[in-house]
């Protein structure tokens, strides 16, 4: 087993060299999963699937969450006011859309 390339890896010769996660690493995982929170809430809307929605809403709260919690701590400044305005600006887009899907949602049907 020692001759395979993975092993040092699972045998966690290298656990002590991680030094955690750089700052846009951390930045980047909250903005992957309120990207896909609204694809999501796309895909939900389009094929009228109310788990496809569910899950968005869920997606979407736990980034809110991580971004206010843990992102916003390690800012300051110009950049802290910049990441609240594009998270309440994205914020207020999947609620002009979820209430567009409503409103269609009530003439069709």
């Amino acid at each position: 087993m020692g001759d395979t390339i993975g092993a040092p890896a699972l045998a966690g010769e290298y656990i002590p060299f991680w030094n955690g996660f750089i700052q846009g690493e951390l930045y980047s995982y909250s903005v992957v999963w309120l990207l896909i929170g609204i694809a999501l809430l796309g895909l939900g809307a389009r094929f009228e699937a109310r788990s496809l929605r569910i899950a968005s809403a869920a997606l979407v709260f736990i980034a809110v969450v991580k971004a206010f919690l843990i992102d916003m701590a390690n800012l300051e400044g110009f950049l802290r006011a910049l990441s609240f305005i594009g998270l309440g600006a994205v914020l207020i887009g999947i609620g002009l859309f979820y209430q567009k899907i409503l409103t269609r949602k009530k003439t069709t049907g």
